[in-house]
Formats: C-alpha cells, sequence, structure tokens
C-alpha cells in the first residue's frame, strides 16, 4: 500500500496560512484606514497653511496702514504746531496795531479833509497877515500830521495784509491737519476690521490645528495597529516556512521509505526467481541422474 500523508500535518499548515492571510487583510485595512486619516490630516494642514499666509498678509497690511497713519499723524502735528505759532504771530501783529479810536484811515482822510478847507478859505478869504500867517502855520503842522498818519496807514494795512496771510495760512494748516486725522481715523477703522477678520482666521486655523493633530494621532495609532498585524504576519510567515519545511522533509522521508520499500520489495522478487530457477535446474539434473554444484 502506498504511504499517505498525515493529515495533521496538512491541517496545520492551512491553518497557519489562515492565520497568515488574516494578518495580512487586518495590516491592509489598518493601512487603508491610515492612508484616509492621513490625507484628512494633509487637507486640514493645507487648508490651515492657506489661512495662515491670510493671516500673514493682514498682518502685513495692518503694520503697513499703521506705518502710514505714523506719517499721517506726523503731518497733522506740525500742521497744528504751525498753525500754533501762526496764531501766536497774529496775536502779536494785532499788538502792533494802533489803539486809537479812530482808525489810521479815517485819521488821513480828516487831516486831508481839513487842509483842503484851510487851503480853500486861505485862497478865497481876505484876513490879517497875521492870521494868514497862523493858517499857513497850521496847514503845514496838517502836513506834517499827514505824513505821520500816511505812514501810520501804510503800516496799518501791511499790518493787515500780513494777518490776512497768516489767517490763510492758519486755516491752510488746520484743513492739512482735519485731512491728516481724518485719514488716521479710516486707518484705524480699517485696522480694526482687519483685525476682526484676522481674529476669526486665527480661531478658524486653530481649529484647523487641532483637528489636524487629531487626524495625526489616530493616523499614530493605526500604523501601530497596522505595524503590529504586520510583525505577526512577518512571525507567521516565518512559522508558516518552518511548517512548509517540515512537512517537504516529512515528504521527502516518506518518498524515501517508499522508494527503499521498493526497492527491497523488487529485490526480493527478483531473488525469488533466481531461486526458483537454481531449483528447477537442480531438479532436472537429479531427474536425468547428472552431478550437482553447489
Amino acid at each position: 500500500m502506498p504511504h499517505k500523508k498525515p493529515p495533521t500535518e496538512k491541517s496545520e499548515t492551512q491553518k497557519a496560512e489562515l492565520r497568515f492571510q488574516g494578518f495580512i487583510e487586518k495590516r491592509d485595512g489598518y493601512n487603508e484606514k491610515g492612508r484616509q486619516a492621513r490625507d484628512e490630516r494633509d487637507t486640514l494642514n493645507k487648508q490651515r497653511s492657506k489661512m495662515t499666509t491670510d493671516i500673514l498678509k493682514l498682518r502685513d497690511q495692518m503694520r503697513e496702514n499703521v506705518n502710514q497713519k505714523k506719517k499721517f499723524i506726523q503731518i497733522k502735528t506740525k500742521a497744528q504746531d504751525k498753525a500754533k505759532q501762526l496764531i501766536a504771530l497774529k496775536q502779536a501783529r494785532n499788538k502792533d496795531k494802533t489803539s486809537e479810536k479812530t482808525s489810521p484811515r479815517d485819521t488821513v482822510q480828516h487831516i486831508m479833509n481839513e487842509i483842503i478847507t484851510l487851503e480853500h478859505r486861505l485862497e478865497t478869504t481876505e484876513m490879517k497877515i497875521s492870521k494868514e500867517r497862523l493858517m499857513v502855520e497850521k496847514i503845514s503842522i496838517l502836513r506834517r500830521s499827514l505824513g505821520a498818519a500816511q505812514v501810520t496807514l501804510t503800516q496799518e494795512e501791511t499790518l493787515y495784509a500780513e494777518i490776512s496771510e497768516i489767517d490763510e495760512k492758519i486755516d491752510s494748516e488746520f484743513k492739512l491737519a482735519d485731512k491728516n486725522h481724518k485719514e488716521v481715523i479710516k486707518l484705524a477703522k480699517e485696522n480694526q476690521k482687519l483685525y476682526n477678520s484676522m481674529k476669526d482666521l486665527i480661531t478658524e486655523a486653530t481649529h484647523l490645528s487641532t483637528e489636524a493633530d487629531k487626524k495625526h494621532q489616530e493616523f499614530l495609532k493605526i500604523r501601530q495597529k497596522a505595524d503590529h498585524q504586520h510583525n505577526r504576519a512577518v512571525e507567521m510567515r516565518q512559522k508558516l516556512k518552518g511548517k512548509r519545511n517540515e512537512a517537504f522533509l516529512e515528504r521527502k522521508k516518506a518518498r524515501k521509505v517508499l522508494k527503499d520499500h521498493s526497492a527491497d520489495i523488487k529485490d526480493k522478487l527478483h531473488n525469488q526467481k533466481k531461486l526458483d530457477k537454481i531449483a528447477e535446474e537442480t531438479l532436472g539434473m537429479l531427474l536425468t541422474g547428472g552431478k550437482i554444484d553447489l
């Protein structure tokens, strides 16, 4: 009868194969879950990175606005200081104006009218020489007074012109200061909006970072499980190789036993035929009376 392989060896090998395939399937399953977690983590990190870029752009815009605001404040402050200086100059010029109740222009006009009247009387009226001399002297005095009054009027008009120019400059400086103040307010409001937007982005970026960290931890845990299943699969593969090698050696041993057994049987059958032939020859010789050599 042919030698049968032990059923237990094949069964153990099959079990080892099934366990090995089970570890591989679990490992591959964990690897797939790990890839999904990794991809989700990377997507979250990309979103966070984009938000970080947007946050930096907003921050840079705010810094630029702050620098612009500083320039406007400097211009505004300089304009206000200039206006104050002009106001002080105007006040000083106002002190230089005449304190007389009658304006220099009215004084000049009054003196001129008086001179004209006296000259007309002098030319049209007969009078004593003494009185005429007094009138001429008075006209002379009035003419000197007129000259002084005209100088005062010229100075007053020049002063008024300077004060008017100073007023225009003061108004211009205040307008410049007001314009830059409005720019400062505008930039402050814009920066507040930028800050609110940046704060919202930071909150969202922080949330994304937290979620990305969670996904990363999930990925690490899954990879750890996958590595565990992989290591068990490697161990099982080594055991499976051992089982297969044992089965191979058993089959090899069984084939040798079968081969040796078949050779022994064949040899025995060959020797039996040889003995039968000798016996037949001996029997023939005995029957014929011949000599038998052994």
